[in-house]
């Protein structure tokens, strides 16, 4: 059962907190987020069409060259070992060391 977690007093604050959704809800953002930043930083002088936003990609992929598998491979180990913890069960909850207080 997950952890409450109570910021107020008051019964109504009161969120159900598990580390696995945590985790999932955090690798999500990532995954979202990090080609947006990309694409943000392609835009910084003002919306492309698609044909030179993807050629600037590219261009960007060609400049990291065996280092964006490098890269892909770090990245892909760790989203590998945050999946084997919670496969394992590890740390269900993220107040569970409190719990013992």
């Amino acid at each position: 059962m997950a952890k409450m977690i109570n910021s107020r007093d008051d019964d109504d604050s009161m969120i159900p907190v598990n580390k696995k959704w945590a985790k999932i809800y955090l690798l999500t953002l990532v995954l979202v987020f990090a080609p947006l930043i990309h694409i943000m930083y392609i835009w910084q002088d003002g919306v492309k069409d698609p044909i030179t936003t993807a050629s600037m990609v590219l261009e960007d992929f060609q400049v990291l060259g065996p280092f964006a598998v490098i890269l892909d491979v770090i990245i892909i180990y760790f989203i590998y070992r945050g999946y084997r913890r919670i496969k394992s069960g590890e740390g269900q909850d993220i107040n569970s060391s409190r719990s013992n207080e």
